[in-house]
């Protein structure tokens, strides 16, 4: 069976309770290297996630940009009015 995929927010928690132990003074030596091992996975899996995420925002955002430019800037059709304070 393939482990459970993590989310970023699992996985972020994850990390934090491992750096709360490691800075515990009751560190059990013995672990320590079991624990900086997951950490580093639990990074990398944060890192890969954060740079996904950043490039389906960039991809979004340009396709955006493209539909708005190519509508004459009326992006899906719809009017976008400056919002105003008093009217």
């Amino acid at each position: 069976m393939a482990p459970k995929k993590l989310t970023y927010k699992e996985a972020k928690l994850e990390l934090e309770a491992i750096i709360h132990g490691l800075e515990s003074p009751d560190l059990d030596i013995d672990i320590l290297a079991e624990k900086v091992k997951r950490a580093t996975q639990l990074i990398r899996t944060c890192k890969e996630k954060l740079l996904k995420t950043e490039g389906d925002v960039k991809r979004i955002l340009d396709d955006f940009e493209k539909t708005h430019d190519k509508n004459d800037g009326k992006g899906d059709g719809e009017d976008l009015e400056e919002p105003t304070l008093f009217a």
